[in-house]
């Protein structure tokens, strides 16, 4: 199947803007941002805008909050004290924040959405 999974279960498919991976019941939407906000990899049209330390603003043309943000970071392997969170989800951007604690700070961070 497409980038390992199961035959049958996953294809690629073209939205009218972004290209995704259609599934049985929704589509998924795959981001990697830098921690100074540079926007590695992601569908076409997507942006990304780092705000303020540890806060990013990716816009994306899905037009609808019917969706599913999950996120995690990237920058430090095995160090449990990191983190990101999805601080908005609105019809055109998400907004997250990472930190080192309880303390806002930049960082590498995926980010794949799941259309519901």
């Amino acid at each position: 199947g497409a980038r390992g999974a199961p035959e049958g279960r996953v294809m690629p498919a073209t939205g009218p803007l972004n290209p995704y991976w259609s599934t049985r019941c929704s589509n998924l939407y795959g981001c990697h941002v830098d921690a100074d906000g540079t926007f590695q990899s992601g569908p076409p049209g997507w942006l990304c805008e780092k705000t303020a330390a540890g806060v990013y603003e990716i816009t994306h043309n899905l037009g609808t909050t019917e969706y599913l943000p999950l996120i995690g970071t990237a920058s430090v392997v095995g160090d449990y004290r990191v983190g990101a969170a999805v601080q908005a989800r609105e019809a055109d951007k998400v907004r997250v924040e990472t930190f080192d604690s309880v303390q806002l700070a930049d960082m590498a961070f995926v980010l794949m959405i799941i259309t519901l």
